[in-house]
C-alpha cells in the first residue's frame, strides 16, 4: 500500500513539475519589467 502511495505521489510530481515551471516562467517574464517586486515574491517563501 506504502508503494503504491509513493508511486502516486511520483506521478503527482512528474505531472505538476512542468507546470509548476511553465507557470513560474510565465510570470517571471512577466513581471521582468518590475524587478523589485518579482525579487521580494522570490524571497517572500
Amino acid at each position: 500500500m506504502e508503494d503504491l502511495q509513493r508511486l502516486l505521489l511520483l506521478r503527482l510530481l512528474v505531472v505538476l513539475g512542468p507546470g509548476v515551471m511553465l507557470i513560474w516562467l510565465y510570470f517571471g517574464l512577466n513581471l521582468a519589467d518590475s524587478p523589485p517586486a518579482w525579487t521580494i515574491a522570490l524571497f517572500w517563501d
